[in-house]
């Protein structure tokens, strides 16, 4: 294995560069810069084989810090410093000898990463605006897990580290829309829909026996952003 290979920062280090020149090249027609904190909750899936195909969405969740420009008709671009909280959830069914249920629990896959997210956006006139977003993801994958509960001990949960078995880095395409209303004081609030969609494979072969599992989510965030003029 070559020195460094599935290291992501110098991947991220590239985009951070790809931004700079982005900024350079624009700040002299730019018309509003924008710095802001958003987050909501995420329904998220893991698909790639049959089996998934049984497997429950999970609740999980996205923060961002965001940077934004934005042009003379309203195209600039964006960039996000965002940690993603993935996975699935499978249900699992107690019985006992005769059959009967007894109780029911979850398999919980978790997938905890940290990316920047890069890419174009646009943002109507007005006070009350439309806001749409689209870009590239590299993240590196903090942690994997599975938690299951314990066969011996009810109340107790048994958690499996797996994020030796995953692949690093996980690339995501994205897209997002919603609206924003600019108040008096120089902030703006907003709501934004967002679709993840994994470029590259979580899994290596001796994960799940696959190397086609990619990770999904639809994240619904509030914002507060500090706009400037330039």
């Amino acid at each position: 294995r070559a020195a460094g290979a599935g290291n992501p920062l110098p991947g991220m280090i590239r985009y951070a560069i790809l931004l700079h020149c982005l900024w350079a090249c624009t700040t002299a027609f730019c018309q509003q810069s924008e710095l802001g904190l958003s987050g909501g909750m995420s329904l998220t899936r893991l698909r790639g084989n049959l089996f998934f195909k049984q497997v429950d969405p999970m609740q999980g969740h996205q923060f961002f810090a965001s940077y934004a420009h934005y042009g003379a008709r309203g195209l600039g671009y964006h960039a996000q410093v965002v940690h993603a909280r993935m996975g699935a959830a499978m249900g699992i069914i107690y019985s006992d000898e005769l059959g009967n249920e007894t109780g029911r629990d979850h398999i919980r896959y978790r997938f905890d990463h940290l990316g920047l997210a890069i890419g174009p956006c646009y943002r109507s006139p007005g006070r009350a605006h439309v806001v749409l977003q689209a870009g590239v993801m590299p993240t590196t994958l903090v942690k994997a897990q599975v938690r299951q509960p314990d066969p011996l001990w009810s109340n107790d949960v048994v958690v499996t580290d797996l994020t030796a078995k995953a692949k690093n880095p996980v690339i995501f395409g994205y897209g997002a829309f919603g609206g924003a209303v600019d108040l008096n004081a120089p902030f703006t609030v907003g709501l934004l829909v967002r679709y993840d969609h994994g470029l590259t494979t979580l899994s290596r072969s001796d994960f799940f026996d696959t190397e086609s599992i990619i990770e999904t989510s639809w994240t619904v965030s509030l914002s507060l952003t500090y706009r400037w003029p330039q």
